[in-house]
């Protein structure tokens, strides 16, 4: 994580070459350096906290804890985000955003301690079940070793697909994609629902205040949503997620009707509010669920899926507003999506599916048929 983090701070000055430069190729190049750092540092750094926490309360809170540390930083940057770019420039902001990126990798490495994986005794029979998984694979082993760092990829992609069929949660990798696109095309929107004719610098404030609405969401949602749940009975968790999907259904609704900036940023409050819910409890839900050997793949499917769910709904709604489409119009279809996305997790929890299978002691874990699972 500290790597990463330096990777990322060394990478961000690119967008300001790419300012200077006035180049288009070269600021998707520095997206996609740190598109990559962002992949690999979301599923490291939600994998490493069960090994940080064993007690499944603690892991709840931590989780819980984790996100609003985010929350509430994006409420800070919503208030100065307009401001920062009045008086540093775009170059002042990239270069504020390196610094962070380096101040996050010190503060990491102040980090000690001999962490290892919950739940030792049952490590043996899980290494067991991973080989005879490793003993399937269907990756060629004859390939050239220049290959193997993509083969190895490719071959633990597999491992944790194989995983995520054989066990009895493995739809829950979809909810946070689901929720993706529900929620992924409002970076778009929200551009345009700051857009005045005041001039940029009065858009570049009424931005900040939806991102500071993003943040106040962000913090109420999984703070309201831990005192709901009983992180030794995951179907709480699980039924809550579900619970989120309507609060964002309800809120898209809210946004297609309003024309008053105001309300807009309320109902913004409102579906992040849903979305943080999401977010949080169902990275909780494969954190308690998923082997710890195998955690960081899941994980990492996990963000996979999430991010081209988001790609397609930021696409989808590029492509409506290209064609001019009116935002209420497209704010109605979002609700609609939103509320089938609600009735088939609903539907998938009423009927005791993942989490929501019925145990007779919720808070032990064992490995059967190649995946662990609540008993």
């Amino acid at each position: 994580m500290i790597a990463l983090d330096l990777f990322g701070a060394i990478a961000t000055p690119g967008f300001l070459v790419a300012l200077q430069e006035k180049s288009l190729v070269l600021f998707y190049l520095s997206g996609a350096l740190r598109a990559f750092v962002e992949g690999l540092y979301d599923p490291t750094t939600r994998s490493i906290v069960p090994m940080l926490v064993s007690d499944a309360n603690d892991l709840k809170r931590a989780t819980t804890l984790n996100r609003l540390a985010w929350a509430f930083l994006m409420i800070i940057r919503g208030i100065v985000a307009g401001q920062t770019k009045i008086y540093l420039g775009l170059g002042g902001c990239f270069v504020l955003d390196s610094v962070t990126y380096a101040l996050s990798a010190l503060i990491l490495s102040f980090l000690k301690g001999d962490f290892k994986v919950p739940n030792e005794d049952l490590e043996i029979t899980r290494k067991e079940e991973i080989n005879k998984m490793k003993e399937k694979r269907v990756v060629a082993r004859t390939i050239s070793v220049f290959f193997y760092p993509l083969t190895a990829c490719f071959s633990m992609l597999f491992d944790a697909i194989l995983y995520l069929w054989r066990c009895g949660f493995g739809t829950i990798v979809m909810l946070k994609a689901s929720g993706a696109l529900c929620w992924g095309a409002a970076d778009v929107l929200n551009v345009e629902y700051a857009t005045t004719q005041n001039g940029e610098d009065a858009s570049g404030i009424r931005l900040g205040i939806i991102f500071s609405c993003l943040g106040l969401g962000s913090l109420l949602g999984p703070i309201l949503a831990s005192f709901l749940t009983n992180a030794k009975r995951p179907s709480t968790t699980q039924l809550a997620c579900v619970g989120a999907f309507g609060f964002i259904a309800s809120s898209w609704v809210g946004m297609s009707q309003s024309t008053d900036f105001f309300l807009r940023c309320m109902f913004t409050s409102v579906r992040t509010f849903g979305g943080a819910i999401i977010y949080v409890y169902s990275t909780l839900l494969l954190q308690q669920l998923t082997a710890p050997e195998l955690l960081g793949r899941v994980l990492a499917v996990d963000y996979m899926l999430t991010e081209v769910a988001f790609s397609i709904s930021i696409w989808a709604v590029s492509k409506l507003l290209d064609n001019n489409a009116g935002l209420s119009a497209i704010g109605l279809g979002l609700a609609t999506l939103s509320a089938a996305v609600f009735s088939f997790w609903s539907i998938y929890h009423l009927f005791g599916l993942g989490a929501a299978r019925k145990y007779e002691n919720p808070v032990e874990v064992r490995v059967e048929k190649n995946c662990t699972s609540f008993v």
